[in-house]
């Protein structure tokens, strides 16, 4: 059975829908295409609630089905995969508009994701309470514009989200501020280099390190999700990290646990800087409807 939060749910009561994103976006377009601009989209799907496409009013939410019954999982995957085959039809129709006024080929195009979603790999749902590859591997697609530097045709190395900022900044000659972390992907190619993870939601304190074919996860004593305090995988050859080897590598479990404390002690020594900033009631209000703020005053 479908979770409800009240009566039959649309997409515009959780959030709003790709084709609302895309009509908002050529109405932008209208106004600054001309310009020389820098344009954020955030786009929802696929996303919790899960949505039938076309919609029907029905939803698997997460605030009304924290844990769902196993047998939920199937349609549940095919309406994650619906409402990915939705984004991307929503996502050509508007490459299209970029195309029909000229403007595509100029533009640098990128397509990421915040996390990814877990349909019981590993005993459980949704995100936020591990660090398996399912939730923290996003994809990382880019649309080199016409006359920048070249672009290679596949990166081979681990890339992170901190990377695309200063990529970005760099492919305009434009100054990489000091305090921003993460690297010009084109800088140099470290195909070796450590990749470092956290995650601290719902009483689950995690922390995962990544090298050379290799992944290591510690996870607080007594966490609520019951995840082993160690976890080593050889993810080179075990991708969906299904044959826990710690106790058969317990040296190469040391040594990457060495790395991952050395990693914490250098994040600390140099923490990265920020600034008090005042906002509005409205846009608190909408922090904590997103679930990001727990109170506004």
């Amino acid at each position: 059975m479908a979770g409800r939060l009240s009566g039959a749910l649309r997409p515009g009561q959780a959030y709003q829908p790709a084709e609302v994103v895309n009509r908002t976006t050529v109405e932008w377009l209208n106004r600054h295409g001309s310009e020389r601009f820098f344009l954020l989209l955030h786009y929802m799907e696929p996303h919790d609630p899960y949505f039938t496409h076309p919609d029907d009013g029905q939803a698997i939410a997460r605030a009304t089905t924290p844990d769902p019954a196993p047998e939920l999982r199937d349609d549940m995957v095919r309406r994650y995969e619906g409402e990915i085959e939705y984004f991307d039809q929503r996502f050509g129709e508007l490459v299209a508009e970029l195309e029909r006024r000229g403007l595509y080929e100029d533009l640098m195009v990128v397509i990421t994701s915040d996390h990814g979603e877990e349909f019981q790999e590993h005993g459980g749902w949704w995100h936020g309470l591990t660090l398996y590859d399912e939730q923290i591997a996003v994809p990382f697609i880019a649309k080199w514009p016409r006359g920048r530097r070249a672009a290679p045709p596949r990166w081979e190395g681990q890339v992170r989200l901190i990377d695309i900022a200063p990529t970005l900044l760099a492919l305009v000659d434009a100054p990489v501020p000091p305090s921003m972390q993460g690297d010009d992907l084109l800088a140099g190619r470290d195909h070796e280099r450590t990749v470092y993870a956290e995650e601290d939601h719902e009483g689950n304190v995690l922390q995962a390190i990544r090298a050379s074919g290799w992944k290591l996860i510690r996870a607080n004593p007594g966490n609520p999700r019951g995840l082993s305090e160690l976890e080593l995988y050889h993810v080179a050859a075990d991708a969906g990290e299904m044959n826990n080897l710690t106790e058969n590598q317990p040296d190469r479990a040391q040594i990457l646990l060495g790395e991952l404390i050395t990693l914490e002690f250098e994040a600390q020594a140099n923490p990265a800087t920020g600034e008090i900033a005042e906002i509005s009631l409205e846009d608190c209000e909408k922090l904590k409807a997103l679930g990001y703020v727990e109170e506004c005053r």
